[in-house]
């Protein structure tokens, strides 16, 4: 049986490397998990007798223990504590899962992803300034292709979405040749550049209402509201994207950003009506799209949806 004391500690840097994956990225968790697995091997029989000498009362594991203790609601102290639960050895090796999973990340984010948003996901990578529009701003943690509300985050398979099928019209490539674990990896690699992913979870996705097809009626009711939402103030009576306002837009950057042409094959945001809902009713964050999910009922949103999609060819119900 391990002693209380090495329990304690153990459990105590354990906390405090996962405080520091939350807080400081994975990268400041490496020194720590390699302090973590010297603690718990470093357990020693519980035959300690009087005489044996006291770990240090103010030493750094017994603070980071007690705050644990503290935290977890036992009494007493880090040296003697009243109740303490086994480190399970299943805690470390997730954590140990967690730090490879972000080293397969970077690996792939290295070679695929940093010329163009750079090495700290700020979106200033060698190739940036010559890219339009510019990479994204990981750092920030917002994203315009989500299945979440407008102004919360993107769900892992949202980005796992944008990277495997790209973002048409753009520098984005589609890496669906990677392996899946490859683009898992670096999902989390992504997540680990914005604070955001540490302090807030991700919205809950809108689902999009059973498939339908585009009917003369639906796509009827479609332009009506296209007219009706002033959507041709920006895309353009013909939705080319050539509306009014479209030469005075810009993104939360101040950066300039032209309306989408909605005849085309496939838009950014995919392919079909169900991506097309899918922008109507989360918005595209950080660009002058708005989210219309609380302005259209589903129904409306679907109409909308179906007659943009019969502006080009991807009005196949995919």
């Amino acid at each position: 049986m391990s002693c209380r004391y090495c329990m304690c500690r153990t459990r105590g840097a354990l906390n405090g490397l996962q405080q520091l994956l939350r807080l400081n990225g994975w990268q400041y968790g490496c020194g720590l998990l390699s302090l973590l697995l010297l603690v718990s091997v470093g357990c020693v029989p519980n035959n300690h007798s009087k005489s044996s000498t006291q770990p240090p009362v103010h030493s750094v594991e017994n603070q980071m223990a007690r705050q644990s203790l503290s935290h977890q609601g036992i009494q007493g102290t880090a040296e003697r504590p009243s109740k303490v639960e086994p480190i399970a050895r299943t805690e470390i090796q997730n954590l140990e899962s967690s730090l490879a999973l972000l080293a397969q990340g970077e690996r792939v984010y290295t070679k695929h992803c940093m010329r163009c948003h750079g090495d700290q996901g700020d979106g200033t990578g060698e190739l940036s300034s010559s890219l339009h529009p510019q990479p994204t701003d990981f750092t920030a943690g917002v994203f315009k292709f989500r299945s979440t509300p407008t102004g919360q985050l993107p769900t892992r398979d949202d980005l796992f979405r944008t990277i495997s099928v790209g973002v048409a019209g753009t520098s984005m490539s589609d890496y669906g040749d990677l392996s899946e674990p490859d683009r898992r990896a670096v999902v989390e690699y992504v997540r680990n550049f914005s604070s955001r992913f540490r302090e807030e979870s991700a919205g809950e996705p809108i689902l999009a209402p059973p498939s339908r097809s585009v009917t003369p009626d639906a796509a009827q009711r479609g332009q009506e509201l296209y007219t009706h939402m002033f959507c041709q103030a920006c895309h353009g009576e013909h939705a080319r994207g050539d509306g009014p306002l479209a030469q005075s837009l810009s993104d939360t950057n101040g950066r300039s950003i032209q309306p989408a042409d909605l005849t085309k094959t496939r838009l950014k945001s995919g392919k079909g009506p169900h991506a097309i809902y899918r922008s109507l009713v989360t918005g595209l964050d950080g660009t002058p799209m708005p989210s219309y999910g609380d302005s259209l009922t589903q129904e409306e949103a679907w109409d909308l949806a179906l007659y943009v999609a019969s502006l080009s060819q991807s009005g196949d119900g995919s």
